[in-house]
């Protein structure tokens, strides 16, 4: 229980750590004579001469909370990822040393065949349970839906009435309704669904695709043939939506039911609590970056947020339209490869039991987590896998309240250094988490 929890020294313990890494960087913040425990090592200054130089953003942080919560996740699923990431920075190595115009590209097609397939094996496995739901939208019989947290009538209309709203709203931003429409069922069916589960089932911290719907378009068609009016429409749909998600509201809603589950709390009661939340969440993120940018100066904030990604699209299809672009030449080649690996690892994972490899690593192996916590990931798996192998069930529980103790004093260091730094005008120190 709670009580336990409390009183275990090996959860202090972890607790101690976080607090005296990040208490000792806080410090120095303040006084630069105290010295500073680095978290951060840029890898790519070590990889300058081709093809090394392929690897794209390489870094190795250190965070204890990031190993404490990989720690609770599955010991195949944390190989996979930390595996697959490094085996997609081996691909864009070698695409290099063939002379491939651009190897970030093919690992990204790579990572989108891995979304599609995964999306398209999930409806195939799920078939059954669907033609229910639709059945009982439809008042045909069909599954019992008194547990859910709405009734599949309500859910199915207001799907339908919100994709329907979304594509007016892109069509009067300027965008044909055809490349909304494309747009919106790629995002929300593709992207949204495999980085909700990614979270919500895999236990990974935060999300990001790796693709966006446009990039499936080029497949096929220059970015230029889109056009001024849908381009500059899709400018401000890519930073907004399909491009760099930290979270996502369905993985909330998500982790919201499974709980609910295991408190013995009706979903249905949450409804309610859910919408309030999405309410107050919209207006107190709005209020705080309207007032954080002209009372502290966006320039002097983090650039990627304030004056990076808001104006990045605007560049690049600007550039599209007066120099034209390139198609990816392999990209439709390594879309394939990518279903074709996540498919095999499926089938291999399904009847193989000692296979190592979750599919979901494919899809993830590009993604902003594992560009980050690659290595707490390899952490983690260090750790965990010789317990497990060789102490079995009863020693991961009994070490697991020491990693639990390096998320709660890392977080708690991360107010702590907050609300000092709100109340003295100092600098916080920096932690693992871009």
């Amino acid at each position: 229980g709670g009580e336990s929890f409390w009183r275990s020294k090996l959860m202090w313990s972890g607790v101690g750590v976080s607090v005296f890494v990040f208490g000792l960087n806080g410090l120095h913040e303040i006084w630069p004579v105290v010295p500073a425990l680095r978290l951060q090592t840029p890898l790519n200054p070590f990889f300058l001469q081709k093809p090394w130089n392929a690897c794209g953003y390489f870094v190795l942080f250190v965070s204890p909370a990031a190993t404490g919560l990989f720690y609770l996740l599955p010991t195949d699923l944390l190989f996979s990822l930390w595996s697959l990431f490094l085996f997609s920075l081996v691909q864009q190595i070698v695409a290099n040393a063939f002379g491939h115009p651009d190897p970030l590209v093919a690992t990204r097609y790579e990572t989108a065949g891995a979304y599609v397939l995964l999306v398209g094996y999930w409806i195939w496995a799920g078939r059954a349970h669907l033609r229910q739901v639709v059945l009982r939208a439809l008042g045909r019989g069909g599954a019992q839906d008194q547990t859910e947290l709405m009734p599949y009538r309500l859910a199915l209309i207001g799907l339908l009435v919100c994709l329907v709203a979304a594509v007016a709203w892109f069509h009067a931003l300027g965008m044909s309704v055809g490349l909304a429409t494309f747009t919106l069922l790629v995002y929300v069916f593709v992207e949204c669904l495999v980085m909700a589960r990614s979270t919500a089932e895999g236990g990974l911290p935060m999300t990001e695709g790796s693709f966006r719907p446009n990039d499936l378009f080029m497949m096929w068609r220059p970015t230029e043939s889109l056009g001024p009016r849908n381009l500059t429409a899709l400018a401000f749909i890519d930073a907004l939506f399909t491009r760099d998600l930290r979270g996502l509201t369905l993985t909330g809603f998500l982790d919201g039911q499974r709980l609910a589950d295991g408190t013995g709390v009706r979903r249905r009661s949450l409804l309610a609590v859910f919408g309030l939340a999405t309410v107050v969440a919209l207006l107190s993120s709005a209020v705080v970056h309207l007032w954080l940018p002209y009372h502290r100066g966006a320039v002097q904030m983090y650039s990627y947020v304030y004056w990076g990604n808001n104006v990045q699209f605007f560049r690049e299809y600007g550039t599209a339209l007066i120099q034209g672009t390139k198609q990816p030449p392999t990209a439709l080649t390594f879309f394939l490869v990518g279903a074709l690996l996540t498919w095999g690892m499926a089938l291999a994972r399904l009847h193989l039991f000692w296979w190592p490899l979750h599919p979901l690593g494919l899809a993830l192996s590009r993604s902003w987590t594992c560009m980050v916590f690659w290595f707490p990931i390899f952490l983690a798996w260090v750790v965990k896998w010789p317990l497990a192998r060789y102490g079995g069930m009863t020693m991961l529980r009994k070490a697991r309240p020491f990693f639990l103790g390096l998320i709660f004093g890392e977080f708690c260091m991360a107010v702590f250094w907050t609300l000092i730094s709100m109340v003295f005008n100092t600098t916080a120190p920096t932690f693992p988490w871009p």
